[in-house]
């Protein structure tokens, strides 16, 4: 009862336990995904991706789908940043430099902002003579990368530039700021623009094709004359264009010769001068030369067509085309047409007397070999060469057809263009002569 003689009162205390844990205080998350995409739409491998600078921890590498993606705490500020290491010398070459000229000459205007930013090497807001000082030393390999400038910048996909011909005109994002994250956030791309690639031929993943084995168009000779020394003697070579009317508007190359048989003492200048040469691995037996047009090429002649010559002292007998040849050993060999077209670039040898005439195929050398290795071989007439490589059993393990000129010419062979070791064959043909000798390709580790 209450109240009266026998009224009384009592605490309780009810203790609410959640076995199963549903009111435990959960932090909301949200995700945050984009592509690393070139202007031409393809996904860019490789890229360092971090939601904010103290959350380095965090960080991942997009793969070939060029995709990342966080799952991030709401409630917080970020600021995703894409980076990538060196990689400056993908999708570089001497035809950059030569868009790149034609842009300041205005002659053919890059026709985008993000090229723009490409040809501005050395992140000074404008494109300038200066930039292809720079490009040039890095292509030469004089300089190992941009100066104040990374290999690759990445720009936020959803900015419009104001005035695509003038880029820096503001300041534009290279990262994108999320004040706070409320929810998920999908789409947050980016441009990835290549420092120094102009032409777009960079290599953004191991899906996209790999430039270094694209098909060359014919070959652009240039020529010297054959010719036999003793040890002793100094000798000279004059490396001038083969056909007076195959017009090219510039070349790159690495001139590999052999030190034991002859040594560089002296370079001739011509239409190649010192800022388009590397000498310092003149004594590996190695020039690098990265060369274009400084003026309108229709306006040259054949005299004129003169790029460069070599004064060599002979440490030992032999003849100059076994001494000497053009590869892609530190630069890749190549020459660029009229029509921005890319080319291939060979040596040929004039021969120095008419008792030369002929057709003979060399030894390759060096032999054995375990990168590359040149095969000279002579023709009376200009016309298709064919090389073909065989195995022991007589499969064909690598076929080349390339147009030559007459006279002394080389075919640069790349161990990893062909699919076996040790040793096999090769068989030079025309439509009247053929010729086959060894090779030995060794085995590496």
């Amino acid at each position: 009862t209450t109240g009266g003689p026998n009224y009384t009162t009592c605490d309780a205390i009810l203790v609410v336990q959640d076995n199963q844990n549903v009111c435990t205080t959960v932090t909301a998350m949200g995700n945050v995904s984009g592509l690393i995409i070139t202007e031409e739409g393809v996904p860019v491998a490789g890229v360092e991706v971090s939601p904010r600078d103290d959350m380095m921890e965090d960080m991942m590498m997009t793969e070939n789908d060029g995709l990342y993606e966080f799952d991030l705490h709401t409630e917080e500020e970020y600021e995703i940043t894409p980076y990538s290491p060196e990689d400056y010398l993908n999708g570089v070459s001497t035809i950059d430099i030569i868009f790149i000229s034609k842009h300041i000459l205005g002659i053919q205007q890059l026709d985008s902002p993000y090229k723009l930013l490409a040809a501005d090497v050395n992140r000074s807001n404008t494109v300038s003579t200066l930039d292809l000082i720079h490009l040039r030393k890095v292509v030469l390999g004089v300089s190992q990368g941009f100066p104040n400038n990374e290999s690759w910048r990445y720009i936020d996909a959803a900015y419009n530039f104001p005035n695509p011909t003038d880029p820096w005109v503001e300041e534009f994002p290279e990262s994108l700021a999320i004040p706070m994250l409320t929810h998920d956030l999908f789409g947050a791309d980016f441009i990835a623009v290549k420092v120094g690639d102009v032409n777009g031929n960079a290599q953004a993943s191991n899906l996209d094709e790999d430039d270094e084995g694209r098909a060359l168009g014919d070959n652009y000779y240039l020529r010297t004359e054959e010719r036999s020394f003793e040890a002793g003697e100094t000798l000279e070579a004059l490396f001038t264009a083969a056909d007076a009317d195959d017009l090219i508007q510039g070349f790159q190359m690495t001139l590999q010769f052999d030190p034991a048989l002859v040594e560089v003492v002296d370079i001739e200048w011509g239409l190649i001068q010192p800022e388009h040469v590397n000498q310092s691995q003149l004594n590996r037996g190695l020039l690098t030369i990265s060369w274009n047009a400084a003026t309108d090429i229709y306006d040259l002649s054949m005299e004129e067509m003169n790029f460069f010559g070599l004064q060599f002292y002979a440490v030992g007998e032999g003849r100059l085309s076994e001494s000497i040849g053009i590869t892609s050993r530190l630069i890749r060999a190549e020459a660029y047409g009229i029509a921005d077209d890319i080319r291939g670039l060979a040596l040929n040898f004039a021969p120095a007397s008419k008792t030369e005439d002929g057709f003979f195929l060399e030894q390759n050398r060096p032999n054995p070999f375990g990168d590359q290795s040149i095969i000279g071989f002579q023709i009376p007439e200009a016309g298709q060469v064919y090389l073909t490589i065989y195995d022991t059993n007589g499969k064909v393990v690598q076929q080349y057809q390339q147009y030559f000129a007459a006279g002394y010419n080389q075919i640069l062979v790349d161990a990893q263009d062909i699919a076996a070791r040790g040793l096999l064959y090769y068989k030079l043909e025309t439509d009247q002569y053929a010729a086959t000798k060894k090779m030995v390709i060794l085995t590496t580790d």
